[in-house]
């Protein structure tokens, strides 16, 4: 967060892995991407949209 001039806003990238399991079913883990912006003012997140998904395997 030292490097964040407190005015600028910092767009990024983030990746989020998970799995889900119902019962006896197979698991699968799926990958979602989001596009996030940071306020350096306020600092807190002050956008997430999801983008995308990378993809989902089932085990």
């Amino acid at each position: 967060m030292s490097g964040i001039d407190q005015n600028q806003i910092v767009s990024g990238i983030v990746e989020v892995s998970y799995s889900s399991r119902k019962g006896s079913h197979s698991s699968s883990k799926t990958t979602d991407i989001y596009l996030v912006k940071f306020d350096g003012n306020q600092r807190k997140l002050i956008q997430i949209q999801r983008i995308g998904t990378i993809g989902t395997v089932v085990n």
